[in-house]
């Protein structure tokens, strides 16, 4: 099969009829295709007019001596495929004649998609059939291809096709599957975020690298990728969040399974509605990516009146009043007061852990703070008004409360000049302490609280005018009292 016997392509035919003179011949032709399955043939002329006895003899059919193309560089083992990562450095793609005979008019197919370069050593690989080559016997080229950053090739696979001219190659079209691999990134879904009632909030987003990525992805440090967008984007932002995990837009390589954050800033100049945070196509991306996101109306807001206090730390201070208000847009509910140690609560109905109230908006509660008496030194005490989270914006809302004690002042003594021993008996020298505080000194009427040193023939009494502090009296801001 595929081989028959026909006209010769030259020569006398022997179909021709004609009479062949002893040691004449005549011609015919073997026809033989590519199909035709190489091996040892017999050709046989049977007896036929005055032929009297057959004749034969054998002849072969071997393979072509043709170029045959493979994708590999010189010895190397052949390419099944090509994997390119979208935004990394070119691969090499290599291709070699490893067939019996030179291979003209060769060149390469490459989608679009690609960058071609030159080969990085030895023969180029052309890419247009107006600057093929011939290749001889083992002999390469190659080229070099890419995928730029920020082209949205998305993942897939891409014939790349060479070609050679017909009857100098067996394998002409012969393919290889260039696969693109990028990065899938997803960003975190269900944000619901209220409306701040006053200033700005931030609030942080997670960007995450799917598992099933193939390639670490880049993330791209110009904002301009990452957007926040809606019908009324006004006092909307991508900001820093400012957290310990990484911020996208330091660029920090994210594995497969690993993720950066966004932070993403609502000022109370935003407007109620559904959002959308968008990751536009950039760096080594394979896909864009959105996610909706909501602005919801604002929650409870607490402010104290006044807004922090300064009291002494004596337990005869008297109590100072409170006022916490619920100045946000919606009621604050499981509220109570807490207060740190050395501090008591009284008069109480703004609730307490155990026992709390609600306050809707615009509402007020009141309490009363003191010091227990255990307080010893001057520093800040911080007192929080609670409330379930989902109801407040600024739930842990802190009064700061500053302790003070006294300083005084032991002003000099008989104006400076030295005191004039009596000849005999005793006199009275008066000393002036002032009260240096914002808050009323005690003085002792304990004159052991009074040292003289060396004491020996100098004792403390009362004073000869003024008020004397030995009484134990309250001395105002500013005010004296004598020994």
């Amino acid at each position: 099969s595929d081989i028959s016997v026909g006209a010769p392509t030259a020569g006398t035919s022997c179909f021709g009829g004609a009479s062949v003179s002893p040691e004449g011949g005549c011609f015919v032709g073997l026809n033989t295709s590519a199909d035709t399955v190489p091996g040892t043939y017999v050709f046989v002329i049977a007896p036929a007019n005055n032929l009297l006895t057959a004749s034969n003899t054998n002849f072969s059919v071997t393979e072509p001596s043709l170029g045959f193309f493979a994708y590999r560089l010189g010895s190397m083992p052949e390419l099944s495929s090509l994997d390119i990562a979208i935004g990394a450095d070119p691969v090499v793609l290599p291709l070699t004649n490893v067939g019996s005979a030179e291979a003209t008019g060769v060149y390469l197919t490459v989608p679009e998609k690609f960058q071609v370069g030159d080969a990085e050593t030895g023969l180029t690989c052309p890419t247009a059939s107006g600057d093929a080559i011939a290749l001889n016997v083992s002999e390469s080229c190659s080229v070099t291809l890419s995928v730029a950053d920020g082209s949205g090739a998305g993942e897939g696979s891409y014939d790349i096709l060479v070609t050679g001219d017909m009857g100098t190659v067996s394998n002409s079209g012969a393919t290889l599957s260039a696969n693109v691999r990028g990065a899938h990134v997803s960003i975190q879904s269900g944000l619901a975020i209220p409306l701040p009632n006053e200033g700005s909030s931030i609030t942080e987003v997670t960007l995450t690298n799917d598992a099933a990525s193939l390639v670490d992805w880049i993330p791209s440090t110009d904002g301009q990728y990452y957007e926040a967008s809606g019908f009324q984007t006004t006092g909307l932002a991508i900001v820093d969040p400012g957290t310990d995990h990484p911020y996208c837009l330091g660029g920090e390589a994210v594995a497969p399974g690993g993720s950066c954050v966004l932070g993403l800033e609502v000022g109370d100049d935003a407007t109620v509605g559904t959002y959308v945070i968008i990751l536009s196509l950039s760096t080594n991306l394979a896909t864009a990516a959105s996610e909706e996101f909501d602005i919801t109306g604002s929650l409870g807001f607490f402010s104290f009146s006044p807004s922090s206090i300064t009291m002494g730390i004596d337990s005869s201070t008297q109590p100072q009043s409170i006022t916490l208000t619920n100045a946000g847009g919606a009621t604050a509910t499981g509220v109570f007061i807490d207060p740190p140690g050395d501090l008591t609560v009284t008069a109480n109905n703004c609730g307490v852990d155990g026992d709390t109230m609600t306050l809707p908006v615009s509402e007020t509660c009141t309490f009363e703070i003191a010091f227990d008496g255990s307080a010893t030194q001057t520093q800040e005490y911080v007192v929080l008004a609670m409330a379930d989270d989902a109801s407040v914006e600024n739930n842990g809302h802190p009064l700061t409360v500053t302790a003070e004690g006294v300083a005084v002042a032991v002003q000099q003594i008989n104006e400076g000049n030295p005191i004039s021993r009596p000849a005999v008996g005793t006199q009275i020298t008066d000393v002036e302490i002032v009260n240096l505080g914002n808050i009323e000194w005690i003085a002792s009427d304990d004159a052991g609280d009074y040292q003289i040193t060396p004491a020996e023939g100098i004792s403390l009494v009362a004073p000869s005018t003024g008020d004397s502090c030995l009484e134990g009296s309250a001395i105002s801001p500013g005010n004296s009292c004598y020994v």
